[in-house]
């Protein structure tokens, strides 16, 4: 794909060079650059991508993204952004012919529940006959092939091609635990959900977030993008703020409160809940 192509996905800043520059592939890590490489430097917690261009550039890569002003040799062009993560995962969603459009996507978040939901929502799909894809916690799923993973939720390059790997194996639909890291970072921008869900929300992840304010405002992004729909757990307190929010219809569940379907414990023995809706 032209690099004027893949620059049509997003906001940039400068271009410094050629831009009918065919690209073979997209990477983030400097090790993985080679010929006809885009290489986007992604300030990270632990270093820093910028360091690394040299070694991308001797490696091969024929252009490269930056939030930093920096020196390339003659022949590399160099595009500067605001935020190369963003960058990244919109430019990966272009490379991979927006996978996400061709499958229904159903991101689930919250600080516990995730993996239960994701494999309830394919269990749902499987019963009747839609090939399901899982994007999870503990391992990823394309249809009964079972993948390992590093993150909750994959890097936005890797995720892209995770998409793109599922509708080539003829998946219709997609669960995916959408973490507060994810959202924070930008792993998911370009990624169009159909149903965004919501479980409940902790005190988990505040070393990350810094409070409980970060943390639930990382978790609203999911509902503020151009969803559908959203079933969100009207027990839990911070349901107001993501209803409010919400840019799709809201389907709401519950216990204790009053919501759209409500759930009556009938008994309550040692090997698990029996309910009723």
């Amino acid at each position: 794909m032209l690099l004027s192509e893949l620059l049509k996905a997003i906001d940039y800043i400068s271009i410094t060079g050629k831009t009918n520059l065919e690209i073979g592939y997209l990477a983030y890590d400097s090790r993985q650059a080679g010929s006809g490489c885009l290489f986007v430097a992604i300030e990270g917690f632990q270093t820093d991508g910028h360091i690394y261009i040299d070694g991308a550039v001797d490696s091969g890569a024929s252009a490269i993204v930056v939030e930093k002003d920096v020196e390339v040799p003659p022949g590399v062009t160099v595009v500067k952004v605001s935020d190369a993560r963003k960058t990244l995962a919109l430019m990966a969603d272009k490379f991979y012919g927006h996978p996400a459009k061709n499958m229904t996507m159903v991101g689930v978040t919250g600080t516990n529940g995730k993996t239960t939901t994701t494999h309830l929502v394919a269990a749902i799909w499987k019963r009747a006959g839609v090939k399901p894809g899982i994007i999870g916690t503990i391992s990823n799923y394309i249809g009964d092939k079972i993948f390992p993973v590093n993150n909750t939720t994959p890097e936005s390059l890797d995720l892209q091609k995770l998409l793109s790997d599922m509708v080539s194996e003829g998946v219709r639909g997609v669960a995916m635990e959408v973490s507060s890291h994810a959202l924070s970072l930008n792993r998911v921008a370009g990624v169009d959900f159909d149903l965004a869900i919501f479980t409940n929300i902790t005190q988990d992840h505040l070393d990350f977030h810094g409070n409980m304010e970060n943390y639930l405002a990382a978790k609203a992004k999911l509902f503020q993008t151009d969803i559908r729909n959203a079933v969100i757990n009207g027990d839990d307190p911070a349901s107001a703020e993501l209803i409010r929010v919400c840019r799709g219809k809201v389907y709401t569940y519950a216990i204790d409160s009053d919501a759209d379907v409500i759930a009556r414990i009938l008994k309550s023995p040692l090997g698990g809940w029996a309910l009723q809706y």
